[in-house]
């Protein structure tokens, strides 16, 4: 690696859009994102309103063609069909979308009766990620959802009537007394709807929320890390099996079914972002809005921008990003970031990284530097040791 260079190279040419629906039912007891219950029909036709100015903000600050779209929450689906139709038609309006784009919308099966997949499918939404998290209802009950496992499957298959090509099922594994049998059901069961993507997610118990203060409180145990290791390599393994690649840590794909909305923010690409608690990236400028639901109307309505706070990334910040998230990637992190952002080695990786390839934690050749797959569940913990 050069370390004269010092002229960064020119940003990718990829720009997504994050658009954030905070409306939910419920709220999941490990849940921790900026949502709101049980909101009433005239705030909610409130933040639409919002939503859409924000939008309209966002679109006259730039002329690139979107090339992907993800709807997000909360809930999404919690908006009726004519609300949801209508907010395409705000997007499709306001920006211009590429011809091959890939446009996601995020949806629980309770909120996802046939006619509304048929209608999301025929105003242009093509991917659909269903949040199953478990098909065992026991299971189910203990992270506060909604549905059934019977539930998920007519919707997974309403959706392919309705003509959803792309289909994640999310699924949450090391919830306390799921077994690891428990969890191989889940995969199989899952795997029998032949969904393209699968996103397999550890629980994480975030602070202040239900499940924090029931550990803390002794009604509930915390999260077992053996046997919640023991369940990502039963992952692996099965869905590797029923031909499925691992290209991130917690997702998996069918040939040509990666998320790229998510692949893109992964390899550092720029991406808009709407409404409450949405961040947005671009070109190393970060920013982020309030997270209030209530604020952030009160905010666009007033003054035009709910934005609560930005960054400008350094050089260095941005590489060593990149490391955190490229390692995280099956394809690794591709050295020519570094040129990207006019860093050496040096200036982004500490004396550890010589020592972790020795170790074969790690691997490099000219144009890569990957995980081991053996060391694939301890990914983060390597890439935070060879950072600065």
């Amino acid at each position: 690696m050069n370390s004269e260079l010092r002229t960064p190279n020119p940003e990718p040419k990829t720009l997504g859009l994050y658009i954030h629906i905070p409306f939910c039912a419920r709220r999941c007891p490990y849940c921790d994102f900026a949502i709101s219950v049980g909101a009433k029909d005239d705030f909610k036709e409130r933040y639409l309103a919002a939503l859409k100015r924000e939008l309209e903000i966002r679109a006259k600050s730039t002329f690139e063609e979107i090339q992907t779209i993800n709807l997000g929450g909360g809930t999404p689906t919690a908006l009726s069909i004519f609300q949801l139709q209508d907010l395409m038609k705000t997007i499709r309006r306001l920006f211009s979308i590429a011809d091959d784009a890939e446009i996601s919308i995020e949806g629980n099966p309770e909120f996802l009766e046939a006619e509304k997949l048929q209608a999301l499918r025929e105003a242009g939404w093509n991917r659909l990620s269903l949040g199953a998290q478990s098909f065992d209802a026991a299971i189910l009950k203990k992270l506060g959802r909604a549905h059934s496992p019977l539930q998920i499957e007519s919707t997974f298959r309403n959706a392919r009537n309705a003509g959803f090509e792309n289909i994640n099922l999310d699924l949450i594994y090391g919830v306390p007394g799921q077994t690891l049998d428990n969890w191989k059901s889940t995969l199989e069961r899952a795997a029998q709807l032949e969904p393209n993507h699968l996103s397999c997610y550890a629980l994480t118990i975030e602070p202040q929320t239900p499940f924090a203060n029931w550990i803390e409180q002794g009604r509930m145990p915390d999260v077992d890390d053996d046997m919640a290791t023991q369940m990502m390599d039963a992952a692996a393994s099965f869905l590797h099996a029923c031909g499925f690649s691992r290209y991130e840590v917690s997702n998996w794909t069918t040939p040509g079914f990666e998320c790229r909305h998510n692949l893109a923010i992964w390899r550092g690409g720029n991406y808009l972002a709407a409404g409450c608690g949405a961040h947005g990236h671009l070109n190393g400028r970060r920013w982020w809005n309030e997270r209030n639901t209530s604020k952030y109307v009160t905010m666009m309505e007033q003054q035009n921008t709910a934005q609560a706070g930005e960054e400008q990334l350094t050089a260095s910040q941005r590489a060593q990003e990149l490391a955190l998230l490229g390692l995280r990637l099956q394809e690794g992190f591709r050295w020519e970031n570094l040129n990207r952002f006019g860093l050496s080695k040096n200036q982004v990786f500490n004396n550890s990284l010589s020592d972790l390839i020795s170790e074969k934690l790690l691997l490099s050749n000219e144009s890569t530097l990957q995980i081991h797959p053996s060391h694939i569940n301890v990914t983060d913990a390597i890439a935070r040791k060879i950072l600065y």
